[in-house]
């Protein structure tokens, strides 16, 4: 997930050299289409993405009441907050059409999957009942290894980045490698990975 602070630095940063030779490269580690939705309304989570984290889940759907579910997620951080503390911050980011990309930063896989199996209090459930009956072709993107790589933890293994470049984008496809494959970009755009 890149984010860009307008739409024209997110073209200056796709017409850069080194950003064509990137994609020209990464394509060669996918059996089907990628695909880059460019989004103009995005929602932020407990403060958005987080370079602490070291799992990444996404989350994709399309939502046939696009108010209600952005007030929904606004109100599970309350409960995010109490009762899931290893989920670190999200984003979601609306296509415009009603579909949506959602990422939750957790601080750990483990911590993620330890979460997950918990019960939820009442009034979660609820709220999550609701959410998923406003929503329809939920897609949920869990790696079976985490590829995470920021400015703080460098490349990951099976990750395409190099050392001289500044933030984080996530790759939507079909990779021919187990797990998300994540890489950084040039500077024009803010890390959210």
């Amino acid at each position: 997930m890149v984010r860009f602070e307008s739409a024209e630095l997110a073209r200056q940063d796709d017409r850069r050299p080194e950003q064509r030779e990137w994609w020209a490269e990464t394509g060669r580690y996918f059996e089907g289409p990628i695909t880059v939705r460019d989004s103009f309304q995005v929602d932020l989570l407990l403060g958005g993405g987080s370079d602490d984290a070291g799992f990444v889940q996404v989350i994709q759907g399309i939502a046939r009441d696009v108010e209600r579910v952005r007030t929904l997620n606004s109100q599970a951080e309350a409960w995010l907050k109490e009762h899931r503390p290893e989920v670190i911050g999200g984003t979601v980011a609306w296509h415009g059409d009603g579909g949506f990309t959602e990422t939750v930063y957790f601080t750990t896989e483990d911590a993620a999957r330890e979460g997950e199996s918990k019960a939820l209090p009442a009034d979660a459930r609820v709220q999550l009942e609701e959410w998923l009956s406003l929503v329809e072709g939920i897609r949920i993107d869990r790696p079976t290894r985490s590829l995470a790589v920021g400015p703080r933890r460098g490349p990951a293994v099976g990750s395409v980045a190099g050392p001289e470049h500044a933030a984080g984008l996530l790759l939507m496809g079909h990779p021919s490698t187990s797990g998300s494959l994540w890489r950084r970009t040039g500077t024009a755009g803010r890390q959210d990975s």
